[in-house]
């Protein structure tokens, strides 16, 4: 008996002190492509996903007590082939899907607005799905300030702060509206604030 607690005391002290493996910018990029990805694996109608260009280059850190040095990795995808009808329905389908993943609504469009925004868990990652001018939907995720892989290892320089957490609920790119009006298909915002 005394052993096999010895033995379960050593596991959960292990357990707790671990480290887990440092969020470099290529383990951020799966991850958001992941985040963006599953969500939309369940969606019905399955819409088709047209990676928004300039979402892709990493972005300047930009939270509190984070280092210039670091960045953030965006994405977003265009949610093609989805009927401007359904755009409700794909919003609560987000939702559930979000939500039965154990990540945190931060903030919804209200009535008539699909727009969200979540949290993701347990890595934090930022989450949206954004309303667009033309009744078009996008879905874009963020991840928490990351050293660049072009630092030495993709790692943290000694003492330096990693895995920072996210900047909090204010999900939505700069121009969005939590109100009635959506965002211009033409000029989608820099995914900077998501």
């Amino acid at each position: 008996m005394h052993r096999v607690f010895s033995a379960a005391l050593i596991l959960l002290l292990s357990a707790c002190t671990a480290k887990e493996p440092t969020l470099t910018q290529a383990r951020a990029v799966a991850r958001v492509d992941q985040l963006i990805h599953d969500t939309a694996s369940v969606l019905v109608p399955r819409p088709r996903l047209e990676l928004i260009e300039h979402s892709m280059p990493p972005a300047m850190c930009l939270h509190e007590g984070g280092s210039a040095e670091q960045v953030v990795i965006n994405r977003a995808y265009w949610l093609r082939g989805v009927p401007a009808r359904e755009n409700m329905n794909i919003s609560r389908q987000v939702r559930a899907h979000w939500q039965a993943q154990g990540h945190r609504i931060t903030a919804s469009g209200g009535p008539g607005n699909p727009t969200l925004s979540g949290e993701s868990s347990p890595d934090h990652f930022l989450l949206a799905l954004v309303w667009a001018k033309g009744d078009h939907l996008y879905l874009a995720s963020t991840s928490p300030c990351v050293w660049p892989d072009n630092s030495p290892a993709g790692e943290a320089p000694p003492n330096a702060t990693n895995n920072l957490p996210s900047p909090g609920p204010a999900v939505l790119a700069e121009g969005t509206s939590i109100g009635r009006k959506p965002l211009t298909e033409c000029n989608p915002p820099s995914l900077m604030g998501l």
